[in-house]
């Protein structure tokens, strides 16, 4: 029964508006990503460690003053590391698509796979955040 309300809330306007809120996350993953590994030379997976965290801060603020506005979920450090935790699964994903991708294809595509990775972990993250940390 409650596997049913998720993916009721998936094609509700919660999930829109997580889409929304991740889209300007990943404006600010790959920029960061595009100036740590391609400017900074760092590598690829410190790059795409920092830009998840930069992009997640962006996403946990935005989410939690709109998406999620009717819940009880507040700003602060726990629910942060919550939501910060729940989407730790993404992470793993966009870095493992990331590096496969790379491995395959050449550093030179770093960016898309990034991108790539980044997609991959979408439904992935609002699940564990809607039921994890905004517990909708």
């Amino acid at each position: 029964m409650k596997a049913l309300i998720i993916i009721k809330n998936l094609y509700e306007f919660k999930f829109l508006k997580f889409c929304t809120v991740g889209g300007s996350g990943l404006l600010v993953n790959i920029a960061m990503f595009y100036f740590l590994h391609s400017i900074m030379k760092i590598d690829i997976n410190f790059s795409s460690i920092f830009s998840f965290i930069a992009a997640s801060l962006n996403n946990y603020i935005i989410n939690t003053i709109w998406t999620f506005r009717p819940t009880k979920s507040t700003l602060g450090y726990v629910n942060y590391f919550k939501y910060l935790s729940a989407n730790l699964t993404g992470l793993a994903l966009n870095i493992g698509v990331l590096n496969i991708i790379v491995l395959i294809m050449g550093n030179q595509v770093a960016l898309y796979a990034q991108l790539i990775g980044i997609l991959s972990a979408t439904i992935f993250n609002y699940l564990l955040s809607s039921k994890f940390v905004f517990k909708i």
